[in-house]
């Protein structure tokens, strides 16, 4: 295995500073640039990258191309640090492994880097263990695991999602009620005439769970409330409106109900390639820097609208923010300012609905 690293100091000065290091232009070539023949992303050692949201989704773009070459075979993985130099690591090709306690069928899987990692490296350092990340990755957003269980082998069940027969079980009516104890507030505010929606012709859910958490299904039940009124205020049909799906953990009981409630599942990674200047995301307390990518996908406005974790105002990220999974950025708190902020408060609620903890909804605003 090879890795051409940063310098640690580059790394550490810039992080007692405070610097926001996706914010910072690389100094030195190789860069990345979209190659007008085959459409991939290839290294570029002509031009410099000085659009800092269009280097982040370059590197997630190239990242992802570099994931789907290893994944079925293993092989070399490559990836750009924040300073624009190459990285390599060589990833196993699948395998029988022992997985929570069962001998599972095994494969790498992409790791999504919050950007605040880096600027604690302890924290960091923990979390490259506990997510079984190749070694080789100081300063990269993008990443590789050493293993995930492949869909195929998946257990059919969760126990949550036994009791999910059909998409007209009492679980389903449960929910249902469940919502109405916690979500009404937020359809009225959406709903309200003053709310103006840009156009969205689609909704990507990423990282919302199996079903096998009560909180976890509500979160899925409640998006067919939110489509409607979404199709609603444009004068659409539902149908118009279709919803993505992605999560690594979805057994195939899962997919199966989700099928049934209108859901289409996208496998991981490709969820992230659905978002667009018309989609309206939502991903709560995912384990993936979900906002961050959405952003940076979506480059100049942002997504039409998300619902997610709270974004902090810039200056609290830190203090907030700084061990989650889905960290705050100051273009996540610039996107924020496009937007009306439609605030959740299920406080009230009973534990069981609290699914939305912590989130608020945001839409684009139409003339900004």
């Amino acid at each position: 295995m090879t890795s051409h690293t940063a310098p640690e100091t580059a790394l550490e000065t810039a992080s007692d500073s405070g610097t926001d290091l996706y914010l910072s232009a690389p100094p030195s070539p190789p860069y990345l640039k979209l190659d007008a023949q085959d459409g991939k992303w290839i290294i570029n050692n002509e031009t410099s990258m000085t659009k800092t949201d269009t280097w982040g989704v370059k590197h997630f773009e190239f990242g992802r191309e570099q994931y789907l070459n290893v994944k079925d075979t293993g092989g070399e993985f490559t990836a750009p640090d924040i300073y624009g130099k190459l990285h390599t690591c060589t990833v196993e090709p699948p395998s029988i492994q022992e997985y929570e306690g069962k001998d599972q069928l095994c494969g790498p899987s992409l790791y999504l880097r919050p950007h605040l990692d880096l600027m604690w490296p302890p924290v960091e350092t923990k979390l490259r263990d506990k997510w079984g990340v190749y070694p080789g990755d100081a300063g990269c957003l993008i990443w590789i695991r050493r293993r995930d269980i492949i869909d195929d082998s998946k257990e059919a069940l969760h126990e949550f999602c036994k009791n999910l027969d059909h998409a007209g079980s009492q679980v389903f009516v449960d929910s249902a009620q469940l919502w109405n104890s916690g979500g009404e507030a937020l359809e009225k505010n959406l709903a309200d005439d003053a709310v103006k929606v840009p156009g969205i012709d689609k909704i990507v859910c990423i990282g919302m769970g199996a079903l096998k958490r009560v909180d976890w299904f509500l979160q899925h039940v409640s998006v067919s409330r939110i489509r409607k009124i979404l199709a609603d205020k444009q004068g659409k049909a539902i149908t118009a409106i279709p919803i993505y799906a992605q999560d690594p953990y979805y057994c195939r009981k899962c997919k199966a109900i989700l099928r049934e409630m209108d859901f289409e599942i996208v496998e991981d990674p490709d969820g992230f390639m659905k978002i667009d200047n018309n989609t309206f995301v939502i991903s709560i307390h995912p384990s993936v820097p979900v906002r961050q990518i959405a952003v940076w996908r979506t480059r100049e406005g942002g997504p039409a609208g998300m619902l997610c974790n709270r974004i902090y105002d810039e200056e609290v990220v830190e203090q907030k923010e700084k061990r989650k999974r889905d960290a705050g950025a100051h273009f996540l708190c610039e996107y924020k300012t496009r937007c009306t902020t439609l605030p959740w408060n299920d406080v009230d609620s009973p534990p069981e609905s609290r699914a939305f903890s912590h989130s608020e909804m945001y839409i684009r605003n139409t003339t900004k």
